[in-house]
């Protein structure tokens, strides 16, 4: 298990054995205002761009220190970003693994925030958190989960390695635009490391609470009030031969559907 301390990450005391069951359990800082998942459920308003870019600062910071470390974390998605307070921190390291481990058994994660390199040849790197990121970054515009409106099935995957994103925001803030796709960019080595991500929101964030800068708050029109958000980590087997299986838990069951030759 990876314990440290580090700026906007969550505080891990230790690990409990249930006696019963014989499974293990992290004991973790309570967050008690909850995590960004329901915080974007719960909330009538948009984000304030001082909003948005005080968070983005905030995880990219976590994030920053755990790449420092050579750690990557793996499942990034709103259910494990939390609020303290006034600072949101990244939680659930107890999948993460250093980058330098090259074990390939399994993806884990939330379909819409796995990068596609992953999703084809399990190739981790600290590039798939930044992916993460960019998806989060779009979801904190638009109060809604990515691809709100399909299955997380074969078909989906084999979008998202294809190039599929969430759709375009009309009169997004052209900073915030372009740094979003350059995070969840095809290619990984496109993408900004986390040093990158935390100076460009600090930057922003900054202008904007000193004046210098002002951007208009936009009017969004909600996609769907009633879209499924589930955001329970799943497990993907995997078993990598001569043609790539993946197994991609169904959206709506419990069921492994194999996904061949993507």
């Amino acid at each position: 298990m990876l314990t440290f301390e580090v700026p906007n990450l969550v505080r891990c005391y230790g690990l409990t054995k249930e006696p019963e069951n014989g499974n293990y359990m992290m004991v973790l800082n309570y967050a008690v205002d909850g995590d960004l998942k329901n915080f974007l459920e719960n909330k009538k308003d948009y984000f304030t761009w001082k909003e948005r870019y005080s968070l983005l600062c905030d995880i990219s910071l976590a994030l920053l220190k755990i790449h420092e470390r050579n750690i990557i974390h793996r499942d990034l998605h709103p259910g494990n970003i939390l609020i303290t307070g006034n600072s949101w921190v990244i939680s659930d390291l107890g999948i993460s693994k250093f980058s330098d481990d090259k074990s390939k058994s399994e993806i884990i994660g939330v379909l819409p925030y796995i990068a596609p390199e992953v999703l084809l040849s399990f190739d981790y790197t600290t590039a798939v958190d930044i992916y993460s990121i960019g998806i989060i970054m779009w979801q904190i515009v638009y109060n809604c989960a990515p691809y709100w409106n399909r299955n997380h099935d074969i078909s989906l995957v084999r979008d998202i390695y294809d190039g599929l994103r969430p759709p375009k925001i009309s009169g997004l803030h052209i900073d915030y635009e372009e740094m979003m796709e350059r995070c969840w960019n095809t290619v990984a080595s496109n993408r900004p490391s986390a040093l990158e991500l935390f100076e460009f929101s600090k930057k922003n964030y900054q202008r904007i609470c000193s004046g210098e800068i002002f951007i208009p708050e936009m009017k969004i029109n909600s996609i769907n009030e009633s879209y499924n958000n589930d955001l329970k980590p799943r497990i993907i087997n995997t078993a990598k031969i001569k043609d790539t299986i993946h197994y991609i838990q169904s959206h709506e069951s419990d069921l492994l559907i194999p996904v061949e030759k993507l």
